[in-house]
């Protein structure tokens, strides 16, 4: 009796639209039935693995879900990463690895590379040597006696002065930046996970013949070995955070890794002076060692993960292909020290880049006077509230590691919490532009681009840092009473670590993506070459010409944050004319699309109203 037939047809917006046809009483072969005609849209279904890699670009918070175990975790990411690489089709990420455990392997490797540190920095490693003074004057005479005829610690068994000593520190930074551009331009063709174990083996095997030194030659030569290992470090592993944080916590995770470094070099300070004690400096080398064996052994019989190589977003996919061929070749003519010089140019053309090398160096000369001299300014100046040098030392020591603790951390939080109001402000713009109806779906897209804090906001974020840190730690040096000064030395050291995070994130973010590992491998270079290697010496030469005013040199050396957030806002100021550009490409493509859309709305319309007038006819 009823035969209900199906037809269908596409309208010019691109939607499909469907007609159900009911036939009344023409059942057998004859016709004449009536026809009860619908037109309904029919939204095309979305494909599973669309949905999934949908879910797989929101945070938790925005899919309303507690945490997910590490397998559904590795699928989602694999799925995002599947979506925005070109050629991640191809890989599959190991079993072991989810981004919450990535970071966590490499927060414990960061503890451990810069527990080496403070164990160098500790004085019952390092010890004093032979005829030397203790440097407290609480000390016995007896102690005093003793310690002056036979000396201890390393400097005791090798007969070295504090000089030489000086020397020890120096060759480590040598390694460290010889082994950065070494390592990062590797990276191009060796897998960036093995190098890193690579690095971590450099690194045991150097803490090891550090304890098993015989002379102080052989002890300089395993310091190179180990500043060479803890370059690969260095210049990797913050690209990878970058790869694998969720969306809108980037700068976030990047705060957790380099909180990391002040905690690791007070934690080897307190494990080198317990051991150095008690067993005896060479003990302290061979306990970090073996702290590194397992840590070496699981990166290298790991199956590895690689960092996200470039990805080509040009329209023009030939001529962006030949220019890429074009680059290989000019690459192969030239030998490694002939491609680093030339990569490295390239990368210093970019203004955004170059200058935030600059601010970071400014801004580390500041970091190397408070490293070398800030425990003695706080002795000179308040000598009397102190008693000791070393009560000074553990006073100041105590408060740098939790303002770098603390200051890294809210940094990190600080930028993707602006981000994250900076996106619903976007959003709420792009209603209020274009409406709330279908049109604003397109827009939005626009929108979700910029979940993750921008180079100038970061840039921004660390400028506004600098400037208060000059302010507050000005104020501390000018105050006469000891808490006082205390209090603003606090509030301006957290200001200056919070910019940690957000500047090696814009470092990150300001290159091409497979130039990473030689952006942080140059920033390295940058911030001691130009930072804190030559301004311990170039503090002591003034201090010298201005007859120890302490105060005065300690605020002119604390000048550098401003000029460092002058330069910072510069650089935030070029790049936000970057961000604003490309916000304009994409509202004009929106734009365009928006427009099309509508045409065919009104279109349709008309085609329903013509077939609403046939069913009548």
């Amino acid at each position: 009796m009823f035969e209900k037939a199906t037809t269908g047809r596409t309208t010019r917006g691109g939607r499909r639209r469907e007609r159900s046809v009911v036939v009344v009483g023409g059942g057998g072969g004859g016709g004449g039935g009536a026809l009860l005609e619908s037109d309904k849209p029919v939204t095309p279904p979305v494909t599973p693995p669309v949905e999934s890699r949908i879910r797989a670009t929101m945070t938790r918070e925005e899919r309303g879900e507690e945490d997910d175990d590490d397998d559904d975790e590795r699928n989602a990411l694999l799925l995002h990463n599947n979506n925005n690489n070109n050629n991640s089709a191809e890989k599959r990420l190991p079993k072991w690895f989810s981004p919450m455990r990535l970071l966590h392997l490499f927060c414990l490797v960061a503890i451990a590379l810069y527990l080496d540190r403070g164990v160098v920095s500790s004085a019952a490693v390092s010890g004093q040597p032979p005829g030397g003074s203790g440097g407290d004057e609480n000390a016995d005479d007896a102690d005093g006696a003793a310690s002056t005829s036979k000396g201890y610690g390393l400097q005791g068994d090798f007969d070295i002065n504090y000089a030489e000593y000086g020397v020890l520190q120096s060759v480590f930074v040598i390694g460290l930046l010889v082994g950065a551009p070494v390592f990062s331009e590797l990276s191009r063709s060796v897998n960036a996970f093995k190098l890193i174990s690579l690095g971590l083996g450099a690194c045991a095997i150097g803490d090891l013949g550090c304890a098993l030194s015989p002379n102080f030659q052989f002890l300089l030569l395993m310091r190179v070995i180990v500043g060479v290992g803890e370059a690969s470090f260095v210049a990797l592993a913050a690209p990878f955070i970058d790869d694998h944080a969720p969306r809108g916590m980037k700068t976030r995770w990047l705060s957790y890794l380099y909180l990391c470094v002040p905690f690791g070099v007070a934690l080897g300070i307190v494990y080198g002076g317990i051991v150095g004690t008690y067993f005896g400096w060479r003990f302290a080398f061979f306990g970090n060692a073996l702290l590194l064996v397992p840590l070496f052994a699981f990166c290298a019989t790991s199956d590895p993960i690689d960092l996200r190589k470039k990805t080509n977003t040009t329209n023009n996919n030939n001529a962006a292909t030949n220019a890429e061929q074009q680059q290989v070749h000019q690459r192969q003519d030239k030998n490694i020290v002939e491609v680093f010089v030339y990569d490295s140019l390239k990368l210093l053309k970019i203004p955004t880049f170059l200058l935030t090398l600059s601010g970071f160096s400014w801004y580390s000369l500041v970091l190397g006077v408070f490293s070398a001299w800030g425990p003695k300014a706080g002795f000179a100046l308040f000598e009397y509230e102190l008693h000791t040098r070393s009560n000074a030392d553990t006073a100041l020591g105590i408060l740098t590691v939790f303002c770098g603790v603390f200051g890294t951390l809210l940094g990190g939080i600080g930028v993707d919490y602006f981000a994250k109001k900076r996106k619903q402000h976007f959003q709420n713009q792009i209603l209020e532009r274009h409406g709330r109806g279908r049109r604003a779906r397109v827009s939005s897209s626009s929108a979700d681009s910029s979940a993750d804090s921008s180079v100038a906001d970061n840039l921004y974020f660390s400028a506004f840092c600098s400037f208060f840190a000059f302010i507050f730690v000005v104020i501390s040096f000018s105050s006469k009473n000891f808490y006082s000064f205390l209090f603003f030395l606090a509030v301006g050291e957290s200001f200056a670590f919070m910019l940690q995070a957000p500047i090696n994130a814009v470092v990150l973010w300001s290159v091409p993506t497979d130039s990473r590992p030689l952006a942080c491998a140059l920033c390295t270079v940058a911030v001691h070459v130009f930072g804190d290697v030559p301004s311990p010496p170039l503090f002591g030469y003034l201090l010298v010409k201005t007859n120890e005013n302490w105060r005065w040199v300690m605020k002119l050396f604390t000048l550098c944050f401003a000029v460092a957030g002058v330069v910072f806002f510069v650089a935030g100021m070029i790049a936000s004319a970057s961000d604003r550009n490309d916000i304009f490409d994409r509202e004009v493509r929106n734009d365009i699309d928006i427009s099309n859309n509508s045409e065919g709305d009104v279109n349709d319309e008309r085609e329903e109203n013509d077939d609403e007038n046939d069913v009548l006819i």
